[in-house]
C-alpha cells in the first residue's frame, strides 16, 4: 500500500508505544496494514467547504441587519454583531451535518450494524460530508481569533480534536461510523444558538427564553451525554480489536472522542449551573413587561 510521510509518522509513534506501555496492553496486528486515502479532491472539497462558509458569513453581514434593524439598533453590543453572524453560520452548518450524519447512520444500520460500531466500515454520507466539516471548523477557528469574547480555549480544544478525527477519517479510511455517530450530537447546536440569539436580542426574560433554555438543557442530555458515555465506552472496552485494526492511531482516535467526552459534560454542567439559576429567580428577576 502507498506510504505517506503521516503514516510513516503513525509508525514512528506506533514504535513509541510498543516500547513504553505494559507488555499486557494491546498492540497492532501486522495483518492490518494502513492505506493512506487522501487526495488532491479531498483538499479541493475542504477548501471549497472554507470559502463557502466565509461566503455565508459574508451575506449574513447583510442580510440579518436588514432583516432585524431593532435588534442591532438596540441590543447588539459591537462585539455581537459579528458574533451574530457566526451564530448564523453554525447553525446552517449544524443542521446540515445532522442530516448527513442520520444518513449515515441509516447506512450504518440497513447493513445490519448497532451498537457496538464497526471501526473499519466505509460510509459514504461521511466521506462526502467529512469536508464539509473540515471547512466549517478551520473557517471557526480563524472568525473566533477576531472576536476577542469568543475566544475560549474549549472551543480550540472542540475544533482542533474533531479535526483530528476527519483526518482519520479521510486519510485512512477508519472510525466512520463513530465519527457519523458523534456528528448526530450536532442535532442539539441549532438550540443553543437559538438560546443565545434570544439571550442578546433583549428577549432574556421571556417564557421563550426559559422554554429554550430547558429545551436544550433536556436535548444535550439526551443527544450528547447519553450517546457520549456509550461511545467512549464502547471505545474502551473493545481496545483490543480497534488496536488491532487502527494501530496507534486508536490511540490517537480514542484520546480525541475522551476529550471531546469531558468537554461534553463540562457544557453539561454550565448548562445545569444555568437552569438552577433561571428556576430559582424570583418575579422581581423576572420582569413581566418583557413578557
Amino acid at each position: 500500500p502507498p506510504r505517506g510521510a503521516l503514516l510513516v509518522t503513525m509508525d514512528a509513534l506506533g514504535s513509541f508505544l510498543d516500547g513504553v506501555l505494559p507488555a499486557s496492553f494491546p498492540r497492532p496486528d501486522p495483518e492490518y496494514p494502513l492505506i493512506v486515502l487522501w487526495t488532491a479532491e479531498h483538499t479541493k472539497t475542504c477548501v471549497f467547504w472554507f470559502v463557502f462558509w466565509w461566503l455565508l458569513f459574508a451575506v449574513s453581514t447583510v442580510v440579518m441587519p436588514r432583516m432585524l434593524p431593532d435588534v442591532f439598533e438596540r441590543y447588539l453590543l459591537p462585539w455581537q454583531r459579528p458574533a451574530w453572524h457566526t451564530f448564523v453560520v453554525s447553525t446552517v452548518h449544524a443542521s446540515f451535518t445532522t442530516v448527513y450524519a442520520y444518513m449515515a447512520m441509516g447506512e450504518l444500520w440497513s447493513q445490519g450494524h448497532n451498537y457496538p460500531f464497526p471501526y473499519t466500515t466505509v460510509l459514504p454520507a461521511v466521506r462526502a460530508g467529512t469536508p464539509f466539516t473540515v471547512g466549517y471548523f478551520v473557517y471557526d477557528m480563524i472568525v473566533v481569533l477576531f472576536i476577542k469574547e469568543m475566544r475560549d480555549v474549549s472551543t480550540y480544544i472542540h475544533h482542533l480534536s474533531a479535526l483530528s478525527v476527519c483526518w482519520i477519517v479521510l486519510n485512512y479510511g477508519l472510525m466512520d461510523a463513530y465519527w457519523a455517530f458523534a456528528l448526530t450530537f450536532e442535532i442539539t447546536s441549532p438550540v443553543v444558538n437559538l438560546r443565545w440569539f434570544l439571550h442578546t436580542a433583549g428577549l432574556k426574560y421571556t417564557r421563550l427564553y426559559l422554554m429554550t433554555g430547558l429545551s436544550m438543557f433536556i436535548g444535550f442530555f439526551i443527544f450528547r451525554i447519553i450517546p457520549t458515555t456509550m461511545l467512549v465506552s464502547h471505545l474502551l472496552y473493545d481496545a483490543k480489536a480497534m488496536v488491532a485494526a487502527c494501530g496507534a492511531l486508536f490511540y490517537i482516535g480514542a484520546a480525541v472522542f475522551v476529550l471531546g467526552s469531558m468537554l461534553q459534560y463540562f457544557w453539561f454542567y454550565r448548562m445545569t449551573l444555568g437552569v438552577i439559576k433561571a428556576l430559582s429567580a424570583t418575579p422581581k428577576q423576572q420582569p413581566s413587561k418583557q413578557e
